[in-house]
């Protein structure tokens, strides 16, 4: 004998969501998800930005270990392609210099090992500024460790920023003994914005 299951249109719920109910649902969502919009792309924002950041820290650590490594000098320079340019916020190349005449310029003596590139849809701007012993403070190209693992920047600074500005920024200093931090905010004085120092203890600034 078989048995047959009726819904009954008297039951709660018989036919499902009437029109107003569903409005109110409807309703609901939309606050919900124009509450939460605005955090989640503040989220996918910063994410991105530390992912970047990650892969710059990673980069430099592995030019400085191959450096030593090799007992010859390893560079990391702001990508042009696959060689050397001046825009950070393309991507950057890790490359073996084989050529001391032209340090921070791919060359055919050069070994590339690396090249990480950040898509053009990416909303980010990179830059860096470094002194280096006996020149002033000035906007650098690349970065260079010898066969100790020394940095050729005495002390300086990258800036890796995207739509917010130095709002979000995130700075990393570099010093001439080839470690590297990350360029930390003061204590939030209660305005809601800490600006990252960079290695001078100056506020950063984005590439405009």
């Amino acid at each position: 004998m078989k048995t047959r299951l009726t819904i009954r249109p008297d039951w709660p719920g018989g036919y499902g969501f009437t029109l107003v109910e569903l409005l109110v649902a409807l309703a609901v969502a939309s606050i919900l998800l124009g509450v939460a919009a605005p955090s989640f792309r503040e989220l996918t924002s910063s994410l991105a930005l530390t992912r970047e950041y990650n892969a710059f820290a990673r980069s430099l650590r592995f030019a400085r270990v191959e450096a030593i490594r090799r007992g010859s000098g390893v560079s990391v320079c702001a990508r042009d392609g696959t060689v050397c340019g001046a825009d950070w916020s393309l991507g950057w190349v890790v490359f073996a210099e084989g050529d001391t005449l032209t340090p921070g310029t791919v060359s055919a003596a050069d070994t590339v090992l690396r090249v990480h590139r950040i898509g053009d849809e990416r909303d980010f701007d990179m830059s860096a500024s470094a002194v280096r012993r006996p020149l002033p403070l000035a906007v650098r190209p690349y970065v260079s460790f010898d066969a100790r693992g020394r940095s050729d920047w005495t002390i300086g600074t990258l800036v890796l920023c995207d739509s917010r500005s130095e709002e979000s920024a995130l700075g990393m200093v570099i010093n001439g003994a080839g470690g590297f931090r990350r360029a930390m905010a003061p204590p939030d004085d209660g305005s809601g914005s800490a600006i990252v120092l960079d290695a001078f203890g100056d506020a950063v600034s984005c590439p405009s």
